[in-house]
């Protein structure tokens, strides 16, 4: 396949991965981070929110950030292969995870406390241990990171079934409003609980999403080097890798939905659900969401949508930081107000105002520059000089 072409296959998946995050996120950029977890919590309880948690509960969560993970792991392996064919080595990749994790630093305390920039740094660095190894080395090695991501995840939850006393983690209505409260009030506040919180949210994140992070950059990695992600497979192949997973993901997430719906979405089952249980089964849904948009960017790759979606995603550091931004200002205090006061059905309807907007944005902007703001930025810190944004 062309490097072109190779790359409109990377860049619209990365553009559909970056709006497909919005999905996830909308909960927790709107209401208490617990409420994305259990819908019983806050947001309605209503069958229409329930089904509209059940329906994110099995084709969204995690499985965005899964594809995003995909993508990150496959850009990893690009640029060590062009830094290695100019002699450079692993030395800009490290430069590059650096400033990524300073940048997400940045965007944890003073934007948004849900930042996966850190947790990418961090796996990035162990992810350039595998970089020369082929495709059924990386598969081994990305099951083996699930492996212990869903071993670590197990030990957690008998845990926590052994120790609750009814009260997870903040689920308890004076912890929430008291997170209402936090968020509806003026900014200095918000940074400085951030701040307060910042050396114990990092290693949660590792503990919680890590090895399954490193897991999914491995599986990227290894579907670059096969030709899945370069869309060298044809359409049948994608189509039919597509139903399979969908098959071995869908069922048995329908049947935890359904535990979830029956126990009265009692806080141990939901919470060992979406955390641990789902675990085995978002890695198939994800491989069936890259398989199905594969197939469908090769299949429109030259119509003016799918040029958009491209444009979406060669800017995605921007539109993820930019995303936070507007989400923020709209929910937050310091801006509209809005946070906790949307219930779960009526909050997505900001879902697609927020894609129209990456559509619309994101290509015009590229035809006059090279790169998106934040693209931009964090390459001229890793190259320790102001890149020309303009084209020659």
């Amino acid at each position: 396949m062309q490097v072109s072409a190779r790359l409109l296959s990377l860049d619209a998946m990365r553009g559909f991965a970056v709006m497909g995050i919005v999905l996830m996120n909308i909960i927790a950029f709107s209401m208490p981070d617990m409420a994305y977890i259990n819908p019983r919590l806050w947001g309605g309880e209503t069958p229409a929110a329930y089904a509209v948690w059940i329906a994110n509960f099995i084709f969204i969560d995690g499985k965005m950030r899964g594809l995003f993970s995909l993508l990150f792991g496959a850009s990893t392996l690009l640029i060590y292969e062009r830094a290695a064919a100019q002699g450079e080595g692993f030395a800009t990749l490290y430069r590059r995870f650096f400033w990524l994790f300073l940048l997400g630093l940045v965007h944890y305390v003073f934007v948004w406390w849900g930042d996966i920039l850190r947790l990418y740094a961090i796996a990035g660095v162990f992810l350039l241990m595998f970089v020369r190894r082929d495709p059924h080395e990386l598969l081994k090695a990305a099951i083996f990171f699930f492996l212990v991501q869903f071993a670590v995840l197990t030990i957690l939850s008998l845990s926590l079934i052994q120790t609750d006393s009814g009260t997870l983690g903040g689920t308890d209505l004076a912890a929430l409003r008291k997170d209402v409260a936090l968020h509806l009030g003026s900014y200095g506040p918000i940074v400085e609980d951030r701040l307060q919180h910042l050396f114990s949210d990092q290693p949660m994140l590792l503990i919680f999403s890590g090895f399954e992070t490193l897991g999914f950059m491995l599986l990227g990695m290894g579907m670059l080097k096969s030709g899945f992600l370069t869309g060298a497979w044809n359409a049948a192949r994608y189509l039919r890798t597509a139903r399979i997973c969908y098959l071995l993901g869908c069922v048995p997430m329908a049947g935890l939905a359904a535990w979830c719906w029956a126990s009265g979405f009692d806080h141990i089952v939901t919470f060992n659900a979406v955390i641990g249980w789902s675990l085995p089964f978002r890695i198939p849904l994800t491989i069936a969401h890259a398989a199905l948009l594969m197939w469908l960017i090769l299949r429109f790759s030259g119509t003016g949508f799918m040029r958009r979606v491209a444009a979406a995603g060669r800017t995605a550091f921007t539109n993820y930081v930019g995303t936070s931004i507007i989400m923020t200002t709209l929910f937050y205090g310091y801006g509209l107000g809005l946070y906790g006061t949307v219930d779960r059905v009526a909050v997505y309807a900001v879902v697609p105002a927020l894609w129209a907007l990456m559509l619309l944005w994101s290509l015009p902007w590229l035809k006059r520059f090279r790169y998106g703001p934040f693209e931009w930025l964090w390459r001229s810190l890793v190259r320790q000089r102001l890149e020309p944004l303009r084209p020659a």
